[in-house]
């Protein structure tokens, strides 16, 4: 999964709709574009960091395990994890065992890519 910065750009997103309208898809999979450094920094936060890797390196069987592994409330895991599901980082696995449901998270990416390359310009002007 690649994390790219791209500053808004009206003319750009202009010429990206008369691409799509070509027939032209403008849909990168495994992408995901920021419009600004404060969104960037939104996912790239430490803990954030850490509850993917716990995921890799523990497998939690459920989100409760997952708050253990990170000594943290199991309700603060489970909003920064809903939020990293909506980015399409991890998938949350509902499994029933013995007639309790569990929320199982899987870390989809092995590798994760920040790129700020494409706004070089942009950062200069911060």
């Amino acid at each position: 999964m690649t994390f790219k910065y791209r500053p808004s750009n009206k003319n750009k997103s202009l010429a990206d709709m008369e691409k799509a309208i070509a027939g032209k898809p403008q849909v990168f999979e495994d992408t995901i574009f920021f419009e600004s450094l404060d969104l960037v920094d939104s996912f790239i936060s430490p803990m954030k960091a850490k509850i993917i890797r716990a995921i890799q390196k523990h497998s939690p069987q459920s989100l409760y395990e997952l708050a253990q592994v990170l000594d943290k409330d199991q309700g603060y895991i489970q909003k920064e994890v809903k939020f990293l599901e909506g980015l399409g980082v991890l998938e949350i696995e509902s499994v029933k065992d013995a007639g309790r449901a569990r929320s199982v998270p899987k870390v989809l990416y092995d590798k994760f890519i920040i790129d700020l390359n494409e706004s070089d310009e942009a950062l200069m002007a911060v």
